[in-house]
Protein backbone atom coordinates (compact mmCIF):
# COMPACT_ATOMS: atom_id res chain seq x y z
CA UNK A 1 0.00 0.00 0.00
CA UNK A 2 1.13 3.81 -0.71
CA UNK A 3 0.88 6.79 0.96
CA UNK A 4 -1.35 8.78 -1.74
CA UNK A 5 0.04 12.15 -0.48
CA UNK A 6 3.68 11.07 -1.26
CA UNK A 7 3.52 7.29 -3.21
CA UNK A 8 5.64 6.54 -0.60
CA UNK A 9 5.32 2.64 0.75
CA UNK A 10 3.54 2.31 4.32
CA UNK A 11 5.67 -0.60 4.80
CA UNK A 12 9.47 -1.04 3.26
CA UNK A 13 11.68 -4.14 3.52
CA UNK A 14 15.46 -3.80 2.93
CA UNK A 15 17.03 -6.62 1.55
CA UNK A 16 21.28 -6.95 1.03
CA UNK A 17 22.90 -9.22 -0.63
CA UNK A 18 26.19 -10.82 -1.09
CA UNK A 19 27.36 -11.45 -4.08
CA UNK A 20 26.11 -11.19 -7.42
CA UNK A 21 22.45 -12.79 -7.28
CA UNK A 22 20.53 -10.05 -6.96
CA UNK A 23 18.14 -11.60 -9.35
CA UNK A 24 16.27 -13.91 -6.63
CA UNK A 25 15.64 -11.28 -5.02
CA UNK A 26 13.85 -9.41 -7.26
CA UNK A 27 12.13 -12.56 -8.25
CA UNK A 28 11.06 -13.13 -4.36
CA UNK A 29 9.62 -9.43 -4.83
CA UNK A 30 8.09 -9.96 -7.75
CA UNK A 31 6.36 -12.47 -6.94
CA UNK A 32 5.51 -11.49 -3.83
CA UNK A 33 3.70 -8.19 -5.19
CA UNK A 34 1.75 -9.89 -7.55
CA UNK A 35 0.42 -12.28 -4.48
CA UNK A 36 -0.31 -9.30 -3.06
CA UNK A 37 -2.46 -7.22 -6.13
CA UNK A 38 -3.97 -10.46 -6.53
CA UNK A 39 -6.31 -10.11 -3.19
CA UNK A 40 -7.60 -6.88 -4.44
CA UNK A 41 -8.18 -8.19 -7.98
CA UNK A 42 -11.84 -8.03 -8.81
CA UNK A 43 -12.20 -6.11 -5.50
CA UNK A 44 -13.11 -2.23 -4.98
CA UNK A 45 -10.52 -0.59 -1.97
CA UNK A 46 -12.21 1.70 0.28
CA UNK A 47 -10.01 4.35 1.45
CA UNK A 48 -10.93 6.60 4.65
CA UNK A 49 -8.91 9.56 6.36
CA UNK A 50 -6.53 9.32 8.98
CA UNK A 51 -4.58 12.40 9.92
CA UNK A 52 -2.97 14.21 6.50
CA UNK A 53 -2.78 10.91 4.81
CA UNK A 54 -5.63 8.24 3.39
CA UNK A 55 -5.61 4.63 4.84
CA UNK A 56 -7.22 1.80 3.30
CA UNK A 57 -10.62 1.27 5.15
CA UNK A 58 -11.12 -2.33 5.89
CA UNK A 59 -10.47 -5.26 3.34
CA UNK A 60 -11.21 -4.93 -0.11
CA UNK A 61 -14.84 -5.54 -1.04
CA UNK A 62 -16.40 -7.89 -3.70
CA UNK A 63 -17.73 -5.44 -6.53
CA UNK A 64 -21.02 -4.60 -6.46
CA UNK A 65 -23.12 -4.30 -9.55
CA UNK A 66 -24.74 -0.35 -10.46
CA UNK A 67 -28.15 -2.67 -10.92
CA UNK A 68 -28.29 -3.34 -7.44
CA UNK A 69 -28.79 0.19 -6.33
CA UNK A 70 -31.97 2.16 -6.72
CA UNK A 71 -31.69 5.44 -7.87
CA UNK A 72 -34.14 8.01 -9.88
CA UNK A 73 -34.27 7.00 -13.32
CA UNK A 74 -31.30 7.91 -15.41
CA UNK A 75 -29.16 9.39 -12.70
CA UNK A 76 -27.17 6.20 -12.18
CA UNK A 77 -26.49 6.42 -15.92
CA UNK A 78 -25.62 10.43 -16.12
CA UNK A 79 -23.35 9.74 -13.30
CA UNK A 80 -22.00 6.87 -14.83
CA UNK A 81 -21.25 8.63 -17.67
CA UNK A 82 -19.28 11.19 -16.31
CA UNK A 83 -17.24 9.40 -14.40
CA UNK A 84 -16.17 7.57 -17.74
CA UNK A 85 -15.57 11.02 -19.46
CA UNK A 86 -13.55 11.98 -16.65
CA UNK A 87 -11.20 8.94 -17.20
CA UNK A 88 -10.73 9.39 -20.27
CA UNK A 89 -9.91 13.23 -20.20
CA UNK A 90 -6.59 13.36 -18.40
CA UNK A 91 -4.37 14.62 -20.77
CA UNK A 92 -7.42 17.33 -21.47
CA UNK A 93 -6.45 18.56 -17.80
CA UNK A 94 -2.96 18.18 -18.32
CA UNK A 95 -2.78 20.62 -21.04
CA UNK A 96 -4.78 22.92 -19.15
CA UNK A 97 -2.82 22.69 -15.44
CA UNK A 98 -6.27 21.65 -14.14
CA UNK A 99 -5.35 19.18 -11.30
CA UNK A 100 -6.76 16.03 -12.71
CA UNK A 101 -9.21 15.08 -9.66
CA UNK A 102 -12.79 14.31 -9.42
CA UNK A 103 -15.70 14.23 -6.42
CA UNK A 104 -18.99 13.88 -5.80
CA UNK A 105 -21.08 15.41 -2.65
CA UNK A 106 -24.04 13.27 -2.49
CA UNK A 107 -26.72 14.00 0.10
CA UNK A 108 -29.66 12.30 1.82
CA UNK A 109 -30.71 10.79 4.97
CA UNK A 110 -29.18 7.58 6.30
CA UNK A 111 -29.46 4.69 4.31
CA UNK A 112 -30.66 5.70 1.15
CA UNK A 113 -28.08 4.52 -1.09
CA UNK A 114 -25.02 6.93 -1.11
CA UNK A 115 -22.14 5.11 0.20
CA UNK A 116 -23.61 2.02 -1.69
CA UNK A 117 -23.76 4.17 -4.91
CA UNK A 118 -20.42 5.62 -4.86
CA UNK A 119 -19.03 1.94 -3.77
CA UNK A 120 -21.11 0.05 -7.06
CA UNK A 121 -19.72 3.10 -9.10
CA UNK A 122 -16.16 2.48 -8.11
CA UNK A 123 -16.25 -1.03 -8.75
CA UNK A 124 -17.58 -0.59 -11.93
CA UNK A 125 -15.09 1.80 -12.87
CA UNK A 126 -12.32 -0.31 -11.23
CA UNK A 127 -11.11 2.63 -9.47
CA UNK A 128 -10.48 3.06 -5.45
CA UNK A 129 -12.97 5.20 -3.88
CA UNK A 130 -12.03 7.34 -1.46
CA UNK A 131 -14.55 8.61 1.79
CA UNK A 132 -14.61 11.50 3.54
CA UNK A 133 -17.45 12.28 6.25
CA UNK A 134 -18.02 15.98 7.51
CA UNK A 135 -20.49 16.25 10.87
CA UNK A 136 -21.35 18.84 12.78
CA UNK A 137 -18.45 16.92 15.55
CA UNK A 138 -15.60 17.30 13.52
CA UNK A 139 -17.00 20.73 12.59
CA UNK A 140 -17.12 21.81 16.35
CA UNK A 141 -13.81 20.62 16.82
CA UNK A 142 -11.98 22.91 14.86
CA UNK A 143 -9.69 25.52 16.85
CA UNK A 144 -11.82 29.00 16.33
CA UNK A 145 -9.48 32.04 15.13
Amino acid sequence: MLDLNTGTPWESVTLTALGRQHQLYMDILTQARHVALSKQEGKTVVFTAAGAEWRQFGYPRRRRPLESVVLSLGLSQRLLDDVHNFINSSQWYALRGIPYRRGYLLYGPPGCGKSSFITALAGDSRQFTSYLSYSMSVALQLPMF
